[in-house]
This record gives C-alpha cells, structure tokens and sequence, in this order.
C-alpha cells in the first residue's frame, strides 16, 4: 500500500523552478506545488484553468469550505494524492 506521494512515481515529468518560472512568470519567487511543475508543460491550458478557477472565486456561490471539501472529495475518488 501506497502511504505517501514520496513512494509515487510520476507519469509525467515536473519541471524545474527556473522551467516553471520561464514558462509562467507570475509563478516567480513563489513555492511552486507539484500541480504547477506539470501544468507548466502548457502554460497556455493552464492559464485558461486558472482564469476558470479565479472565475469561481470571484463570482461562484460556493463558500469556500465547500469548494476546498469539493476539491478533497473530487481529488480522492480520482485517488490524486496532492
């Protein structure tokens, strides 16, 4: 059994800081988490998934507890470990 994402290995290779930071600049000085290492292979896809997601915080009617819940329980059925 699989107990953390340490013992994973990636289907698909994350990039560097300085990678991640070239292909999306408003990353820069930042912590980078995993999800933005892989996203950053197309930065042009993730743009449009973060302009969606700052959508929903704007103008959603979820509060944010429920989205976070969302997030978790949605993130677990697709056994995603971050």
């Amino acid at each position: 059994m699989i107990n953390s994402t340490k013992d994973r290995t990636a289907y698909i290779e994350m990039l560097s800081d300085e990678q991640v930071y070239e292909a999306m600049p408003m990353m820069e000085g930042r912590k980078i988490p995993n999800l933005m290492r892989v996203a950053a292979l197309m930065p042009k896809t993730m743009n449009a998934e973060m302009a969606a997601w700052g959508a929903l915080n704007r103008e959603g009617t979820l509060d944010r507890r429920l989205r976070s819940e969302l997030f978790y329980v949605v993130s677990s059925a697709n056994d995603c470990a971050y």
